[in-house]
């Protein structure tokens, strides 16, 4: 998605209006409060959303809004609802804040808000809902109402596959799955069947998919069931059946006219027969991610071959969710990449920057420290060497013996006895200096030592900038030797 924008201020506005002393000292009390109220839910909102829990931080900034209507507050709404997906939410809040905010956004913010609308326009769409007949029905989107038919507006709808339901009294309910692309518009027609004298249905659902399902001993289709099964009214028997999972049977009472919803929980026999038993190993990119098949938590083993629902979520990352096929190959084995949520992505980008940086900075030092300790060192030697002719010179002057015809002081003029002195301590002087430089050259190596091991550690087990650098999850599906190689990305 775009760069988005940082607007982290939120404006209040007083309206003034002719009140008595006691009352306006009383409405500006309340006023305070609501100010102060608003912007501690709005400061809160931010704090959730850079640590990536978006449905809190849209209840805080939502909650903002109602008590201050600044427009500034619909950006951050807008900018939560895209992290969670909610596109035409997001859509929504985003031509707000430029329709509430006009003159006071800025030509900048304008654009770049613009710039968020188009990219979230395409992965928008619309479903225009009609009832046959003319009926006035409730109109349901996910099982959730959004309103009574006839509409006045198509539904706004991210891409991807939708449940639409209608609704109403006296009439068995109707339900269309369909799915829209982005940036496509939809037109659906739901027909409403009398419930008079009508037949009652069950729908079933079941938490493995591929299961068959049968109704008083007749198979009906295997799951998932997109419709409900139709039926006259009574008692009947629900039977669910895959190999290798323990069958379930159920009493249903059906009511003429009316839908009853009935679910069921198939787990793998104990043990799963050979013949219908394969392996699974999934191994997942994040530490103590939770791994859930068919809606159970997960641990590598056997299960029963055929298609499986696999399941993947680690707080601060996006859910990873898919079938996998399952055969009868010594192994099949799922490596599972998860990419995080934008706040997580973004928080582990600065650390592994600062951690980088702090690297360099320790190289840096290591080399400027060695570097300048083997100056020392040079220049040390020499003048170690110096001091050494000194002393040796100064040795033959106090025994007397000279070298190569070098003039000796002569040791009965006190002059000559205090010159040498001099020397003496001038040499032994140079020779402390000697010592106290060579240790600053040592405490140096050890500096350098021990700031090129921290950047060695710091480059090698620190985190890498490259890890999360997918923008998407992926998953690579390797099967046993039978098998080939099935890439997914999604």
């Amino acid at each position: 998605m775009a760069r988005t924008l940082h607007l982290t201020l939120l404006i209040l506005f007083a309206c003034a209006r002719p009140v008595g002393a006691e009352e306006a000292e009383h409405g500006n009390d309340e006023e305070e409060r609501v100010r102060a109220e608003a912007r501690g839910r709005f400061d809160r909102g931010v704090e959730l959303f850079n640590l990536g829990d978006h449905e809190a931080a849209l209840a805080e900034f939502t909650r903002a809004y109602e008590l201050l209507p600044a427009h500034v507050v619909l950006f951050n709404i807008g900018q939560v609802n895209a992290g969670l997906g909610d596109y035409p939410a997001a859509v929504v809040a985003y031509e707000r804040f430029l329709s509430e905010g006009g003159d006071s956004v800025s030509d900048e913010q304008r654009q770049q808000v613009e710039r968020l609308l188009e990219t979230l326009r395409g992965r928008i769409g619309h479903i225009h809902v009609s009832v046959a007949g003319d009926v006035e029905a409730t109109i349901l989107l996910e099982g959730a109402e959004v309103g009574r038919s006839p509409l006045a507006e198509p539904l706004v709808v991210r891409s991807g596959a939708h449940r639409i339901e209608a609704r109403a009294e006296g009439y068995l309910p109707a339900t269309r799955d369909v799915t829209v692309a982005g940036g496509e518009t939809v037109r659906i027609e739901l027909e409403l069947s009398s419930s008079v004298e009508a037949p009652g249905g069950i729908q079933v659902s079941v938490n493995v998919v591929d299961v068959t399902v049968s109704l008083d001993g007749e198979v009906v289709g295997t799951t998932p069931l997109r419709e409900h099964i139709s039926t006259q009214p009574g008692t009947h028997l629900i039977d669910v059946t895959r190999p290798g999972y323990d069958g379930l049977r159920r009493e249903v009472n059906v009511v003429a006219g009316r839908v009853t919803r009935t679910s069921f929980e198939l787990r793998p026999s104990d043990p799963i027969p050979n013949d219908v038993a394969g392996r699974l190993e999934v191994a997942v990119s994040e530490d103590d991610a939770e791994v859930l098949l068919d809606g159970y938590l997960f641990r590598d083993g056997t299960v029963p071959v055929g298609t499986h629902r696999l399941e993947i979520r680690r707080e601060g990352f996006e859910r990873w969710s898919e079938l996998v096929e399952v055969d009868d190959s010594p192994l099949t084995r799922v490596v599972a990449t998860l990419a995080p949520a934008r706040a997580r992505r973004e928080q582990y980008l600065r650390r592994a920057s600062g951690v980088r940086a702090g690297a360099y900075a320790a190289l840096a030092t290591a080399v400027a420290s060695l570097a300048v300790a083997a100056g020392l060192f040079a220049w040390n030697g020499s003048r170690y060497d110096q001091w050494q002719a000194t002393d040796e010179s100064i040795r033959r002057n106090y025994d007397g013996v000279s070298s190569d015809g070098e003039d000796l002081f002569d040791l009965s003029d006190p002059d000559a006895v205090a010159s040498l002195w001099r020397a003496t301590i001038a040499n032994n002087n140079l020779i402390d200096q000697i010592h106290t430089v060579a240790r600053a050259s040592w405490a140096l190596v050890g500096i350098g030592s021990a700031a090129a091991v921290a950047a060695t550690l710091m480059l090698v087990f620190g985190p890498r900038l490259s890890r999360y650098s997918r923008a998407r999850s992926a998953a690579t599906l390797v099967v046993g030797p039978r098998g080939g190689g099935l890439s997914i990305a999604w």
